[in-house]
Formats: C-alpha cells, sequence, structure tokens
C-alpha cells in the first residue's frame, strides 16, 4: 500500500492548480507515484521523469451510453491500456458507464465488464472502476456475483457530498477497493484539515486496520482555500472578519506552530505527514 498524490491541487470549489505548481509541493515530500486526470502528452511525461515522479493512476473521464455501440468503446478502453501498458502506468481508471435500468440492463453490464477485464488481463494493466456516486452504489454489490475481478475507486468526500452513507458502502464493497481518495471537510462542506472534519477519517482508518486493506490510498489536497483564508488577517480584517483571525489561531493550534507564521507548504506536508501516521499503522 502506498500514499498516492493526486496533480490536481483544488484551490477553489471546481478550479485546480496547474499540475506544474502542484508538483513544486511535492519536491518536499518522499512520496513519488501520482494520480494523473486525462491523457499526458510527451512534455507531461517528460516533465514527471526528470522530476522522478511516476504515474501509478491515470484516470479518464470518457463516459459510456450501454445503448450505443459497445465495440466502440472497448477499442477506446484497449487503447488507454496499450498507452499505460508503454508508459509503464500500472493502473487505469475509468467511469462507470450509463444505463437506463440497471436490472433490465444488468446482462449487458455484465457482458461489457467481463469483455473489459479480459483486455485487462492481456495487457498486465489494472483496470478500476470509477462509480457515479450519485447513484446507489448496491449496484456494485451485486454485479460482485458476475463480475469476479471487479475493482473499484472509493471517494469519502463523493459518498459524503452525495449522502451516501461511506460505513454502509465500504463495508458492502471493501473486498474490491483498490484505491480510496482521502481528505476531510466540515458539516458546511468546506474542506478541513484531516481528522478533524465531518468525514470521521480517523476512524474509517481503524475499520482499513481492521480489514487489513492492501490498496492505495489517495490523497487529493482540498485544503488551499483554507489556508489562504487564514491569511487574511491583517487590522482591517481583525477588526470586521474576526473568524478569519479565529481560523488563523485555529490552524496554528491544530499545526502545533505556537503562533509562528506558516506557508502552504507547511500545511500540506503536515498533512502528509498525518496521512503518513496514518498508513502506518495500517
Amino acid at each position: 500500500m502506498a500514499i498516492i498524490l493526486n496533480t490536481k491541487i483544488k484551490e477553489k470549489l471546481g478550479h485546480y492548480f496547474a499540475f506544474t505548481k502542484s508538483l513544486s509541493f511535492f519536491q518536499g515530500t518522499d512520496l513519488k507515484d501520482l494520480y494523473f486526470e486525462s491523457l499526458p502528452n510527451d512534455e507531461q511525461l517528460a516533465l514527471f521523469k526528470d522530476n522522478k515522479f511516476k504515474i501509478k493512476y491515470l484516470a479518464i473521464k470518457d463516459t459510456y451510453q450501454l445503448s450505443t455501440n459497445a465495440p466502440d468503446y472497448e477499442i477506446l478502453i484497449k487503447n488507454y491500456l496499450n498507452f499505460c501498458q508503454k508508459n509503464n502506468i500500472a493502473n487505469l481508471i475509468i467511469p462507470m458507464f450509463d444505463y437506463a435500468d440497471f436490472l433490465q440492463d444488468l446482462p449487458q453490464i455484465t457482458q461489457l465488464l467481463n469483455n473489459l477485464y479480459l483486455l485487462e488481463k492481456k495487457t498486465k494493466i489494472n483496470l478500476i472502476i470509477k462509480p457515479n456516486f450519485q447513484n446507489d452504489l448496491n449496484i456494485f454489490h451485486t454485479l460482485t456475483n458476475s463480475v469476479k475481478t471487479l475493482k473499484l475507486f472509493y471517494s469519502l468526500e463523493e459518498m459524503y457530498l452525495h449522502n451516501q452513507s461511506i460505513v454502509t458502502n465500504y463495508r458492502l464493497l471493501k473486498n474490491y477497493l483498490a484505491i480510496i481518495e482521502i481528505n476531510d471537510l466540515n458539516e458546511k462542506n468546506t474542506p478541513e484539515l484531516l481528522g478533524y472534519g465531518a468525514l470521521e477519517i480517523i476512524e474509517f482508518f481503524k475499520k482499513l486496520n481492521r480489514d487489513k486493506y492492501e490498496g492505495d490510498i489517495l490523497y487529493t489536497c482540498n485544503i488551499y482555500d483554507l489556508y489562504k483564508n487564514s491569511r487574511k488577517t491583517n487590522k482591517f480584517m481583525a477588526f470586521f472578519h474576526p473568524k478569519r483571525v479565529r481560523l488563523r489561531s485555529s490552524l496554528q493550534d491544530k499545526l502545533d506552530l505556537n503562533n509562528q507564521d506558516y506557508a502552504f507548504d507547511d500545511l500540506f506536508l503536515n498533512q502528509i505527514k498525518i496521512l503518513k501516521i496514518m498508513v502506518k499503522n495500517l
């Protein structure tokens, strides 16, 4: 099991840093395995190599409607798997395809998934399905009866935002989870330091420890805005925005900084340190 860094650092809702800026924050860690969305070009691959980073997970966004031509979709996935094989990328993550009625479409869904996993076997690249977290994840529990090689992407944040039970779905799907995305949110759905939010990260890691989880942990950093808001604490802000002053003081206490100044790098590295402690106890 390893900690994987998402090359996208959330700057604000729906916006991200350029991955080159993200890499500068990663340099202070000893973590080299990356999660990358979309197909990297030659320049990006060279940049990763020069900085001794490696894409371990490639995630694509190409969606597929079950009623359309399945052979064309299989060819598309085969091309992605061949790309991964050529560039030494061990895992390909694809979105779960769209369907009209799960029970009615189950035979077609099962056939397509089994065909895709035959491609996986030929290329020896792990094929991982990313659920649509708006839908009921129980469908995957049903699928495990007919698709024995099913491997899934699991996100605590997505589960929480879509009012899905993190614990119940984990219990049903734990034997099929290949990678789990970790970050934290508070009750207002805004970013929080790991372990201080509503997602009960520490309790979740205890379950991973109990179940001897062997997959990877993906850290998608979402706390830049938390840091940015904590910095706006000049005298004007202190008078008109006391919440921001309390936020900065709270972060300093949580990070044990004793009122010292801190940069985003400090906040980021602190979260990596905490994550390593959690993972080490697995």
